[in-house]
């Protein structure tokens, strides 16, 4: 299912994303050069999207539902990013140090990084009010905060040798770094620039992130040389050398690659609250189930999408053919 992702997502939905992103630049620039009387020349480039929409939908309330539905794909995504700050901050930081709490805990700390992070966002907008467009802007964020991400993730995932202590300088040490190459990038960042013609109000706006990876790789490799890596066993499941093992851990137990077949069956409910499934031994004998294998269960009927569905865990086997045990929780949850 991994690679069928990879498969789509270059092939279908990054070619959709990339149009869906640009149409309105290309529509603008054919109106412009075959009727130049409606198209304004003085526009700015922040306003083409709302300025072709506002030619091409000649009616009103047609214009306001085509902004209210940009409105709100911007504010969905907002959503999700906000929403993935809070699971990484309570996941992988919180939890670690306050343990065995209740879900309702952990919930509220999620409410509160949540409530946190969309001030911080807000507030980070000041920041970049100086900048002509909308579009430079995002280039210079993207050039300044994706470089440590992106090197702390590929040196963790394809070297068994970057330690903890070497991350925490790729992202500190960077950032003193970069800080030092944006108040001087003549000095710099100009070694990078290709050619590129610094503009002395916001230099260098996309190329310091070659500037910027490069120094934050240097750091990172630099403080791993330096410093003591952790056992062969500390590091199992957690780069891509030891990728079955991070697959039992995600499981539970020992992944099963044996490919079975789909099988409809009726649900029966059962008493209890146990979090896995039951299915009669000749079903799991099928789709070449194992006891502690993951398994999808979803309704029949496509049109629902998925919506009454439930991940759950096989468990031992039963004697009734075409029966799935299922506990008022999991129905509660599926139906």
């Amino acid at each position: 299912d991994g690679r069928k992702s990879v498969v789509f997502n270059v092939l279908f939905l990054l070619p959709i994303s990339t149009i869906c992103v640009s149409n309105a630049g290309w529509i603008g620039r054919s109106i412009s050069n075959l009727m130049p009387n409606t198209w304004d020349a003085a526009i700015k480039l922040d306003h083409v999207f709302t300025y072709v929409a506002s030619i091409i939908t000649t009616s009103e309330v047609v214009f306001a539902f085509l902004i209210a539905a940009v409105a709100a794909a911007l504010m969905s995504t907002v959503d999700t990013l906000i929403n993935a700050v809070a699971a990484v901050v309570v996941n992988d930081v919180y939890k670690p140090i306050v343990k065995n709490r209740s879900d309702k805990h952990y919930l509220k700390i999620a409410m509160i990084v949540s409530a946190g992070a969309t001030v911080l966002g807000a507030a980070s907008t000041i920041f970049f009010n100086n900048f002509p467009t909308l579009y430079e802007a995002h280039g210079f964020f993207h050039s300044t905060v994706v470089p440590p991400m992106v090197v702390a993730i590929f040196l963790g995932i394809f070297w068994r040798r970057y330690t903890t202590w070497a991350a925490v300088a790729t992202f500190l040490g960077g950032a003193v770094l970069m800080w030092i190459g944006s108040k001087y990038p003549g000095i710099f960042i100009a070694p990078f620039d290709h050619g590129i013609v610094m503009d002395p109000d916001h230099p260098y706006t996309y190329i310091r992130a070659l500037y910027n990876t490069l120094i934050c790789l240097g750091v990172g490799v630099i403080v791993t040389l330096f410093t003591t890596p952790k056992s062969e066993k500390e590091m199992e499941g957690l780069t891509v050398w030891s990728i079955e093992k991070a697959r039992e851990y995600y499981k539970g137990s020992k992944p099963n690659d044996e490919e079975g077949e789909k099988v409809e069956v009726e649900w029966k409910k059962i008493e209890g609250d146990d979090s896995t499934v039951s299915f009669s031994k000749s079903d799991m004998e099928k789709m070449k189930a194992k006891v502690g294998d993951l398994v999808y269960l979803s309704d029949k009927r496509k049109w629902l999408g998925g919506l009454k569905s439930i991940h759950s865990v096989f468990g031992e086997s039963h004697e009734e053919y075409g029966l799935v045990y299922l506990t008022a929780d999991q129905l509660r949850q599926g139906l």
